[in-house]
């Protein structure tokens, strides 16, 4: 389960959640750099990590099953949120 949502101004970004593997893979076209934070359901982080590649993939950690935030950022102050579940 993968939800989304987004802020102006909007780079291309394809975000893709890999539950068998715990990973996020984003596909960055235009190689900005992003900032990314995983929060838990309470808001609180529990991973960041950036990125600038044109292909990245974010390993989540070992987390107890949830629903989770990733929430992504760039200097352009674009964002987004997705919001996932673990299991």
């Amino acid at each position: 389960v993968l939800t989304s949502s987004t802020s102006a101004p909007l780079a291309e970004l394809d975000v893709q959640y890999l539950q068998y593997y715990r990973t996020f893979r984003i596909y960055n076209p235009e190689g900005m750099e992003w900032r990314a934070r995983l929060l838990d359901i309470g808001g609180r982080p529990v991973f960041k990590t950036s990125f600038s590649s044109r292909q990245s993939n974010i390993a989540l950690p070992a987390l107890p099953a949830g629903i989770y935030y990733l929430h992504l950022t760039n200097q352009e102050g674009a964002s987004l949120t997705f919001k996932t579940a673990l299991f």
